[in-house]
């Protein structure tokens, strides 16, 4: 039996299991993990590729889900959804904010500010669905900006 070629670490998305799917239709074998299991899986089929879902917690939660930092040294390419670019964001150093009381829920508009593959074939501006409280406000060192919400928020960035 062929072994998954990506990991997605399970942060509380209720969309985690399309994700899956999404990545088998693509032809990608995948395994979906929480994140307190992911280290030794990591160790032990090495992944070509790691995807964070997204999920409702905030970065600053006590107990909120956190990815097992060997994630971010484990030399393969790593996508941040949501909440998992925001962790990522913030443990490398970005800013993320929390608007007190207020969560982003529904359509939004991005646009993207930078051609990147990741956005290959899509139009510029796109609707998106938004849900979250956090928003990633800078950057870590050394990651481009790659699209923007209609208030400027960032909502997607690389490497």
């Amino acid at each position: 039996m062929r072994q998954p070629q990506l990991l997605i670490i399970d942060l509380g998305s209720q969309y985690t299991l399309v994700i899956a799917r999404t990545m088998r239709e693509l032809g990608f074998r995948t395994a979906v993990l929480v994140s307190t299991r992911a280290r030794q899986w990591i160790k032990a089929y090495k992944p070509r590729g790691i995807i964070l879902s997204g999920g409702s917690a905030s970065v600053y939660e006590k107990g909120s889900p956190r990815p097992p930092k060997e994630v971010l040294n484990s030399r393969v390419p790593v996508l941040g959804i949501c909440y998992g670019m925001q962790w990522m964001a913030h443990v490398l150093g970005g800013k993320v904010y929390t608007e007190r009381g207020s969560k982003e829920y529904g359509s939004a508009a991005i646009e993207c500010v930078l051609d990147d593959v990741l956005f290959a074939r899509t139009p510029r501006r796109q609707k998106v669905w938004a849900s979250h409280g956090d928003t990633v406000a800078k950057p870590p060192s050394g990651f481009a900006v790659i699209a923007r919400s209609n208030n400027g928020a960032i909502t997607a960035m690389r490497q």
